[in-house]
């Protein structure tokens, strides 16, 4: 991505070549996601090594933990370097531990009622944040008064809970991890070539970007899944053991 931005005319971001080697250490436009959810995996590891998360009473205190992370993100983010995207882990902690207790206690948090509980906090989320907008035209009181973690919390524990399934979205989530490495290729592609073909629309180059966001990365895991070494290093795909044959 690197490479392919610092050589193509119309990208939105050029760096310098000297400078390659921060995009291991800082975030790097979306690619900021691979070392944060890197340390959220550990955190959560980590948890569970200590046995931290085996009960809803010591998930719950550990939920409101990691909000209260987001809390003082602001402060430290002020302050402190985002080495391999820590803050942007701290972010989403607490969304990633959401999904765990929903998962492994399901029979407390996924039930009818706990369904209704978590719609009426959405509609409940989804109306402030209109009413903000509305009013002061602008998102920054959402964040000022951090009205986006228990809306984002609420929101997701209902659909979690939903049990909606679409055989589409099922498919194309199948190349999830593949779309979200490659997409900006396609999107930046798509907005490039109708740009230079003298076509401004945005809706046009809304809808070619997203067509071409989704459907390049689908063809090149398709392509990369056929080479184990390429899918490994492409897509952190485990290598597959070789058979030894017996004398």
């Amino acid at each position: 991505m690197f490479l392919i931005q610092y050589i193509t005319p119309g990208t939105n971001r050029t760096g310098e070549l000297a400078e390659i080697w921060k995009i291991y250490l800082l975030p790097y436009t979306v690619y900021w996601y691979l070392p944060a959810l890197f340390l959220i995996f550990g955190a959560v590891a980590a948890l569970d090594v200590h046995g931290a998360c085996t009960t809803l009473r010591r998930w719950g205190i550990w939920l409101l933990i990691a909000c209260a992370g987001v809390l003082i993100e602001p402060q430290l983010s002020s302050r402190l370097p985002n080495v391999f995207s820590i803050w942007g882990a701290l972010c989403l902690l607490p969304f990633f531990l959401l999904g765990v207790g929903i998962r492994r206690f399901r029979a407390e948090l996924a039930t009818p009622a706990m369904r209704r509980l978590y719609f009426a906090g959405f509609l409940a989320g989804l109306l402030v944040q209109q009413l903000v907008w509305f009013s002061a035209g602008n998102s920054h009181v959402l964040r000022a008064w951090f009205l986006h973690l228990p809306i984002g919390i609420v929101a997701s524990a209902f659909l979690l809970t939903l049990k909606w399934e679409n055989r589409l979205l099922i498919r194309l989530g199948s190349y999830a991890y593949g779309i979200y490495l490659f997409h900006a290729f396609g999107t930046s592609g798509g907005r490039i070539l109708l740009t230079h073909a003298g076509i401004h629309s945005q809706t046009a180059i809304f809808l070619l970007s997203m067509c071409l966001g989704i459907g390049i990365p689908i063809l090149v895991e398709i392509v990369l899944r056929r080479f184990p070494l390429l899918s490994t290093l492409f897509l952190g795909r485990k290598m597959p053991r070789r058979s030894v044959r017996k004398a």
